[in-house]
């Protein structure tokens, strides 16, 4: 994967969309986004406080991530036809490398979070997997009870063996008909556990 640089996926987007983007993470701009050069929307950036710059530095990288996935594109129109929508075929065809990823987050934030999510999962080098005894795979099920269950039977097993007692929400979602995904956020693990 290419190094992130806000510079980078600046360049290489088009005025339109990274205006549209600015709208949508409600960063008031009055640059003319027409005619703005892109070392003046590097600097309409940079010159943003904190709170305003982590958000577009964070949407950024996520755009750059999903602009240089090889199967970013795939991923999301599989996600869309889950969820019963049709990209446009023309969606993203601007010719610049990250207007897709703009596009797309601005079509659907649903499509673009769970697409995210599919694709860092896949990059992820040594997933943890972890057989828990206590969960019956085979019985696990998608209604919102069994995943509350999951969710209590991670955060026991968690507390148990690694004495955190942070409660460990599970979010799942449907990747393809028959393929489920349970995400949990191990943020509080850091540095605890060992594969």
């Amino acid at each position: 994967m290419k190094q992130f640089t806000p510079m980078t996926v600046i360049r290489l987007s088009s005025n339109g969309n990274l205006k549209s983007l600015m709208e949508l993470l409600e960063i008031p701009c009055d640059l003319k986004w027409e005619t703005a050069e892109k070392q003046e929307i590097m600097d309409f950036i940079a010159s943003q406080k904190a709170g305003a710059s982590r958000k577009i530095h964070s949407a950024l990288r996520e755009i750059h991530f999903f602009g240089n996935h090889p199967f970013a594109e795939d991923t999301s129109r599989k996600q869309a036809e889950l969820s019963g929508l049709t990209l446009p075929p023309d969606f993203g065809k601007t010719g610049l490398r990250y207007d897709y990823a703009i596009q797309l987050r601005l079509f659907n934030e649903k499509i673009w979070h769970d697409t995210l999510r599919f694709l860092k999962a896949d990059t992820t080098p040594a997933r943890s997997w972890k057989f828990i005894p206590e969960i019956d795979i085979p019985a696990v099920k998608t209604d919102r009870k069994s995943i509350d269950r999951l969710s209590r039977i991670i955060s026991a097993f968690f507390f148990q063996r690694l004495t955190c007692g942070q409660h460990f929400e599970v979010c799942y979602r449907l990747r393809s008909p028959g393929v489920h995904y349970f995400f949990m956020n191990f943020k509080a693990l850091a540095g605890r556990y060992e594969h």
